[in-house]
């Protein structure tokens, strides 16, 4: 079965990534494949096209994010103990954050593979998103409390709690205000 897409900046490619730890890149415009990856050694849970020089990425049960230079192999960032489950490419795309079950969130630089920064947190990460300057981060967990980041020198700006349910998406408002929504249904 599949279990992420994403479509490519310049809408040519799709990719489709599936539980035996593939991705697979398809033409979009018929949906013949054009050509894969493996590697995964377990489902893979998303899947994103670097915008400038077409790179792929995919984060996977095994706790793993892979970046692939299509069609070379990928590049293995390892790190998070349990399985990857969010990731979100920095605004000038030289980066990307994960956030995994093992309840931490990484930044990784982009060039050279290393990790940045790790944040804790003292549940699972539901949510997470870059500020426009990438300054800034913010995760949502389980346990309802939502963090801000600094993304220069790694350090918690600040915690908010206040929602009665889990955390399922953040996002920084045009102003560098971060809103929160909740499954207690509430923004």
């Amino acid at each position: 079965p599949l279990t992420a897409l994403a479509l490519s900046s310049d809408n040519n490619l799709l990719l489709a990534a599936d539980t035996q730890g593939f991705v697979r890149v398809h033409a979009a415009t018929d949906g013949i494949a054009q050509f894969g990856f493996g590697g995964h050694t377990g489902a893979v849970r998303g899947v994103a096209v670097k915008p400038q020089g077409g790179q792929v990425a995919s984060i996977g049960a095994d706790g793993d994010l892979r970046l692939w230079d299509a069609p070379a192999a990928a590049r293995i960032m390892t790190g998070h103990t349990a399985a990857v489950t969010l990731f979100a490419a920095s605004p000038n795309g030289q980066q990307l954050v994960t956030a995994s079950a093992d309840q931490s969130a990484r930044v990784w630089n982009l060039a050279d593979g290393a990790a940045s920064w790790t944040f804790p947190h003292a549940a699972t990460i539901s949510a997470l998103a870059w500020r426009a300057d990438g300054a800034q981060l913010a995760t949502g967990s389980m346990n309802k409390q939502l963090i801000i980041w600094s993304t220069s020198d790694g350090q918690k700006v600040h915690a908010f709690d206040g929602h009665t349910a889990a955390i399922t998406a953040v996002s920084f408002l045009p102003d560098g205000t971060v809103a929160a929504a909740s499954a207690d249904g509430h923004i």
